[in-house]
C-alpha cells in the first residue's frame, strides 16, 4: 500500500471514530414571551426522549402577560424538548420546541 493510501485510510478511520461520538452538550437560552393574555403560573420542560417533566422551571415566580423571561438550559444533549405551560386560570398548553434553533418562544392565545 502506498504512503498516500495509508494516510487516506487513517483519516477515514479517524473520521468514522469521531462520527460515532455523541455531540458535546451545549447550553441554550430560550426567551419565553407571554402574549397569552393570562399569567403563566407553571412551566415544565423535558427532553422529548424523557417520560417525566420534572420540576416547575418558574419556581416561586410567574410570567405575567406581556412579559419575557430568559431560561437557560444547561448540558443540552438533544434539541427537541416538550413543554407544558400552566396558566393561573387553569388552562394548559403543550408544545414542542427545538432549543437548538429557536431563540424566542412566544405564547399566544
Amino acid at each position: 500500500m502506498s504512503f498516500m493510501k495509508k494516510i487516506l485510510a487513517a483519516v477515514a478511520l479517524m473520521a468514522t471514530m469521531f462520527a460515532a461520538l455523541p455531540a458535546a452538550a451545549q447550553n441554550y437560552t430560550l426567551r419565553i414571551e407571554n402574549l397569552s393574555g393570562v399569567t403563566l403560573y407553571r412551566l415544565y420542560a423535558t427532553p422529548r426522549s424523557w417520560d417525566n417533566y420534572g420540576q416547575d422551571l418558574l419556581g416561586n415566580r410567574v410570567l405575567n402577560n406581556r412579559s419575557i423571561m430568559p431560561l437557560t438550559f444547561s448540558n443540552v444533549q438533544e434539541c427537541l424538548y416538550d413543554f407544558k405551560f400552566e396558566f393561573i386560570e387553569g388552562s394548559v398548553i403543550y408544545d414542542s420546541v427545538n432549543l437548538c434553533n429557536v431563540g424566542t418562544y412566544t405564547i399566544t392565545p
